[in-house]
């Protein structure tokens, strides 16, 4: 059984799975189910704020690097047209 890293660390799908645990616990009504899940909402929030410090991640980085080359290329193209 292998396990998967969920998310890749991305800060913005992990503070929405806090929102989605504040919400479920605010309509849960056994109190230890909403205590767990306010405990899970703290968490994710932990987690994304580690996630923010870290950077993106290396395939993250790569692709955002990637792209910016294709940019700047088409911003050459553009003022070589002009």
């Amino acid at each position: 059984m292998s396990t998967a890293m969920p998310f890749e660390q991305d800060p913005v799908q992990l503070r929405q799975r806090a929102h989605e645990c504040c919400h479920e616990a605010d309509v849960a009504f056994d109190p230890i189910t909403r205590d767990t899940l306010f405990a899970l909402a703290r968490a994710f929030e932990q987690l994304a704020r580690l996630a923010e410090a870290k950077g993106p991640a290396p395939e993250r980085r790569q692709q955002d690097a990637s792209m910016g080359r294709r940019d700047r290329g088409a911003d050459r193209a553009n003022k070589a047209s002009d």
